[in-house]
């Protein structure tokens, strides 16, 4: 039955263009009918939202509001035949009864309902957009046709909202003291001190259920809680010289050039590490070669302890970073620093201080 319903509906399509293309008087027959059939435009038109929030008791309460389709563009992909919003409609918006706003074709549109049967489609039609529908675009020839898959995507989590999930207990992490996690080629590495010594727990980040653990050997770092990663591998400080590790488990020493006494790693961008040393603050590409970085105030302003080092891609030019410094000084005061990194050049850009504000 619904073969036939198909059928009926091509074949009412091809009639109607069949008694177009047959009006008129011998003057207008050189009109030509094209094989051409395509969806060329798809504009979601006006949406209605469910918002949930909470009350100031606490209690969670919901409202009504809209969703300008416009904003939200629908791409059509003519060799995969599939037409979607790449950019996922709000939580909560309803697409059950969706109206295009403009859908423009190269030929006449049909469409899968719900039932399986397919109709004509039409500017005013409200279609339930809960999964898939099939669209066949039909030439005006009434030769040739293709169906595209439309999809109408809603985002099933709020993007603002971070659920942490809790794991099974493991009591030998809850025992660490001076913890630091760092990931690499998919597998978690926390380093941490137990009993004085200094240990690797190791778990996939597909499934964060058993750990390994592990000792370190070779020059193990002074304080594992300021292991770096930069290029592949692990980096640290042993006795005021740079340490470096493939695995996080053995560590030997880095045969550098030009780098004095080193404090502490600072941090690492994807094409830079930094290390504060006795005189100043140094940066490398390689970790073996190291160029002073320039600071525009003293060097006692630095931060020594609690540093915590970001990076932050700029928008308007990719081989750029902004990077972000932050810790206590010597003498126990807030330290904020900045400066703009050119991953491309070797350009020694300056750190500039932010002295910390009150009011």
């Amino acid at each position: 039955m619904i073969v036939a319903k198909r059928y009926a509906v091509a074949l009412m399509i091809v009639s109607v263009i069949s008694f177009c293309s047959c009006v008129g008087d011998s003057q207008t027959s050189d009109v030509k009918v094209t094989n051409d059939c395509a969806i060329t435009n798809v504009t979601l038109g006006t949406l209605k939202r469910v918002v949930t929030t909470k009350k100031s008791e606490g209690k969670d309460t919901t409202y009504l509001t809209t969703v300008y389709g416009g904003l939200y563009p629908m791409y059509i992909d003519q060799l995969s035949k599939e037409i979607y919003n790449a950019d996922s409609l709000p939580l909560g918006t309803d697409v059950k009864s969706v109206v295009f706003s403009t859908f423009t074709s190269d030929g006449s549109v049909a469409y899968r309902t719900e039932a399986g049967s397919d109709t004509l489609y039409s500017s005013t039609d409200s279609i339930d957009f809960s999964s898939p529908r099939l669209f066949t675009c039909y030439s005006y020839s009434g030769k040739a046709k293709k169906t595209y898959t439309v999809r109408v995507n809603v985002r099933k989590t709020d993007p603002n909202l971070f659920v942490w999930s809790r794991l099974g207990a493991e009591s030998e992490l809850a025992s660490l003291a001076g913890t630091n996690m760092l990931i690499k080629d998919g597998t978690l590495h926390l380093f941490g001190i137990q009993d004085g010594k200094s240990l690797l727990f190791t778990a996939s980040t597909d499934s964060i259920v058993q750990w390994a653990k592990s000792d370190l050997t070779g020059d193990v770092p002074d304080n594992t809680s300021d292991v770096k990663l930069f290029g592949g591998k692990f980096w640290g400080v042993k006795d005021s010289c740079l340490v470096a590790s493939d695995d996080g488990l053995f560590w030997e020493s880095v045969n550098v050039e030009a780098l004095p006494a080193v404090r502490s790693i600072v941090g690492a961008s994807s094409a830079f590490l930094f290390v504060l040393c006795a005189d100043g603050v140094y940066q490398s590409k390689s970790g073996i070669v190291w160029a002073k970085e320039r600071l525009d105030d003293a060097y006692d302003k630095l931060p020594v302890a609690g540093m915590s080092f970001t990076v932050l891609g700029m928008d308007f030019n990719s081989s750029f970073d902004n990077l972000l410094w932050a810790g206590m000084t010597s003498s126990g005061n807030l330290s904020l620093w900045k400066k703009t990194s050119d991953r491309t050049s070797e350009t020694n850009d300056v750190w500039s201080y932010y002295p910390s504000t009150e009011g």
